[in-house]
């Protein structure tokens, strides 16, 4: 923390905070959001970090569902000043990192020795290529920063806020990814499928990205409503597949009403994130191996 003036806050002072500073008020917007568009959300709850094993509070956890699918959000909240924007460096996306994981939740097919099976309560699908949620050669971010000028007119850039929060969205995903390995025992034992997906929610005017080519030289910033940063996440389970999320996804405040309108209802992104020809083959493949 920066070295601190010897002088009372004042009233004036926790306003300007709660103004252009406090996370508290993007959290609510964000459940309040997610409870309007009919998801289920929840706010504030405390998880266990599952590498510090500290207990730590999560901002928001969201769900949708469609049939026997759901989309399960880990969403963290940043609010970002205009004078200290997140800048997203983006590069072509490559095959390795164009794909995503549906964590299927079953009753394993129960065939002579397999008694191990019945243990085995999960299977990954990898979902990738172009059939994938984050195709081949579109722009991916692999470095942020926040941009901003100090006292002296220097520009200086840092990552340290910002890293907080995604990394605690990733923390607070693996409760979500332990949670799908057993879905389907609250849905009638039915194979049931999930995608996790991190999310950092940042404040409106305060999201950039500037694409490189192949040869290093940077295009123009762009302001941005949403992006998405190659992360490559591994959650594993002694008693099941590993999972992998893939991306954070990074949008504004404005863009999550259209995010949970998506979701809140069957269409494109739901037909991208799982991929009904795809998964049916894979569960064929599974049942088939039993």
């Amino acid at each position: 923390m920066a070295r601190l003036q010897d002088q009372p806050i004042t009233k004036a002072d926790i306003e300007e905070y709660i103004r252009s500073a406090d996370d508290f008020a993007l959290e609510l917007f964000v459940y309040r959001e997610a409870l309007a568009k009919g998801l289920e959300a929840s706010h504030g709850g405390t998880y266990e970090d599952p590498i510090t094993k500290k207990i730590r509070q999560f901002d928001v956890r969201a769900r949708a569902r469609v049939a026997d699918c759901e989309i399960a959000l880990a969403l963290e909240c940043k609010n970002l000043r205009p004078s200290s924007p997140l800048l997203v460096s983006r590069i072509s996306r490559s095959e390795v990192e164009s794909f995503h994981d549906v964590l299927l939740s079953w009753e394993p097919p129960s065939r002579g020795i397999a008694a191990m099976d019945i243990f085995n309560r999960s299977k990954v699908i990898k979902i990738s290529g172009a059939a994938s949620r984050y195709k081949p050669a579109d722009p991916v971010g692999k470095s942020t920063a926040q941009v901003g000028r100090t006292v002296a007119g220097d520009l200086v850039a840092a990552d340290d806020q910002v890293y907080e929060k995604w990394s605690q969205a990733f923390a607070s995903a693996a409760d979500l990814v332990s949670e799908a390995r057993y879905a389907n025992k609250k849905k009638n034992g039915d194979d049931f499928f999930t995608v996790v997906l991190p999310i950092l929610v940042v404040s409106d005017d305060s999201l950039w990205v500037v694409d490189y080519a192949d040869d290093g030289t940077p295009g123009d910033p762009v302001r941005t409503t949403a992006a998405t940063v190659y992360i490559g996440r591994e959650y594993s389970d002694t008693m099941g597949a590993t999972y992998t999320a893939s991306h954070l996804e990074i949008c504004t405040r404005s863009r999550v009403p259209m995010l949970f309108d998506e979701l809140g209802k069957p269409g494109p992104l739901w037909q991208a994130t799982f991929p009904k020809h795809l998964i049916s083959a894979e569960v064929e493949r599974l049942t088939n191996e039993g």
